[in-house]
């Protein structure tokens, strides 16, 4: 093998922007900026929809004799809620989210080209958030920051992987692609 050759066979592991995606063929990845900015978009929906629900239930089931506990835990759930609703419901069925709609992208199966479905949505959603969760009083806390490092690592690791997929992708065989030209690569 040549030097040319070895070069190009180097290349071609690497970034190459497209990767081919069963029953639908090639497809163009979505950038890490563009993945970034549709977070921050769904972020921003979520926790407004977060604000009016708890704000408006917190009404109804909390009042001035509920302890700061039991009014945190009210607005945890509803926020749980909004974030599985949000993100799971609207994943699985379309595979997009209203900001992955505005930065025109979406989730697809790597496998079959489609719908992630309901689960590999919940893995996806849950891979960044479950060591958190289970090792929050479980374990030292040195061991909590490990695990909060890792769910921080999650969503970064597309950075540096071939077909732009975080370990939440990975676990749930998916990849985010883009879906016209309507957007610039950010």
């Amino acid at each position: 093998m040549s030097d040319i050759d070895e070069r190009r066979a180097a290349q071609s592991r690497w970034r190459t922007g497209w990767v081919d995606v069963n029953d639908i063929g090639t497809v163009r990845l979505a950038s890490p900026g563009t993945r970034l900015v549709a977070r921050i978009l769904d972020g921003g929906v979520v926790c407004t929809l977060w604000f009016i629900a708890r704000d408006v239930v917190g009404m109804y089931v909390v009042d001035s004799r509920t302890s700061a506990a039991g009014r945190l835990f009210v607005g945890l759930a509803i926020l749980l809620f909004f974030l599985v609703g949000y993100e799971v419901m609207q994943t699985a069925l379309w595979g997009r989210t209203l900001g992955k709609r505005i930065v025109d992208i979406r989730v697809v199966n790597l496998s079959t080209g489609g719908h992630p479905g309901w689960g590999r949505s919940l893995i996806r959603w849950a891979v960044p958030l479950v060591p958190v969760a289970a090792l929050a009083r479980l374990l030292p806390p040195p061991v909590v920051l490990a695990a909060f490092v890792g769910a921080v690592l999650c969503p970064l690791s597309l950075v540096w992987d071939r077909k732009n997929q975080g370990w939440h992708d990975k676990a749930a065989g998916t990849v985010v692609v883009r879906t016209g030209n309507l957007f610039v690569e950010v």
